[in-house]
């Protein structure tokens, strides 16, 4: 019996993989052509509060899987992302920490979109919005 190592480097080829993704707008809504079909695919919207979940994940993949599915059918697909950033959880979250909610707000959101951009999820990141 032999032993030999794999030389897959996830994170080098997740990175290149990635940023083709980036480079070739991979994941931008197309208008609908005429005639076709536009899908609209919205998770729900996380409480910026902190940092993704593995119950985020759970939920993100299974609307990821759906608009990976639509795209590969030929329909124009908007899989979009936003953040509830109105309420307790993050005020409680930012006076907890001493700082300013907004600041928290922004600060969470920048760190679980770069979380999101990691694992793939196919999100246009250009139409990412807060409820606030």
């Amino acid at each position: 019996m032999t032993s030999s190592r794999s030389n897959y480097d996830a994170a080098a080829i997740e990175a290149e993989r990635q940023a083709a993704w980036g480079k070739n707008g991979t994941f931008e809504a197309p208008a609908p052509p005429e005639g076709g079909k536009g899908v609209y695919v919205k998770p729900s919207s996380p409480f910026t509060s902190g940092k993704l979940h593995m119950g985020h994940v759970r939920d993100y993949s299974i609307g990821d899987a759906y608009a990976r599915f639509r795209r590969a059918r030929g329909d124009a697909v908007l899989f979009g992302f936003g953040f509830d950033a109105f309420g307790l959880p993050a005020e409680m979250a930012a006076i907890e920490r001493k700082v300013p909610p907004a600041e928290w707000v922004e600060g969470c959101g920048e760190r679980m979109l770069e979380q999101m951009k990691r694992l793939g999820f196919s999100f246009d990141y250009d139409r990412v919005f807060y409820s606030s």
